[in-house]
């Protein structure tokens, strides 16, 4: 009688433990389509639903899944996306993550000439003499 009721606690154990699998795969896969939904929001420049996605816990570090490996920050001042800027600001955001190449977002917005997003992410505290793979900084990509 003991090992029958043996086998049949292994038995729920198991059954328990493959279901809590389930939910932890379930749980994987709504992080990575809330940080996919993310990058998406950021990209379109919708600040609402940037602000929902914050509030809903999207990682505000995570990084494209291309070859670049950008952050939101990077894609924000690339487009030169003031209010977005300001939220992830708020939001605690590294300022300094560099991507796959060594580039920052100060790099991308003083590529593109976007001088309202180097002003705010230079008040923001930005170290302006991060270099790149290239031994670039942030100036030389502003002279470019």
């Amino acid at each position: 009688m003991k090992i029958i009721i043996i086998l049949i606690l292994l038995f729920l154990v198991f059954i328990a433990c493959d279901k809590k699998k389930e939910v932890i795969a379930k749980v994987e896969v709504d992080v990575i389509d809330l940080d996919k939904e993310f990058i998406n929001a950021i990209e379109d420049g919708d600040l609402v639903g940037v602000e929902r996605l914050i509030e809903a816990g999207a990682d505000v570090n995570v990084q494209t899944d291309d070859v670049q490996g950008r952050t939101a920050l990077y894609i924000a001042a690339g487009y030169n996306y003031i209010e977005i800027i300001t939220l992830l600001l708020e939001a605690r955001v590294d300022i300094n993550y560099q991507d796959n190449w060594g580039r920052t977002a100060l790099m991308y917005a003083a590529l593109y000439g976007n001088s309202q997003s180097v002003e705010l992410l230079v008040n923001a505290g930005v170290d302006i003499n991060i270099q790149n793979n290239n031994n670039e900084t942030a100036l030389m990509f502003a002279v470019v």
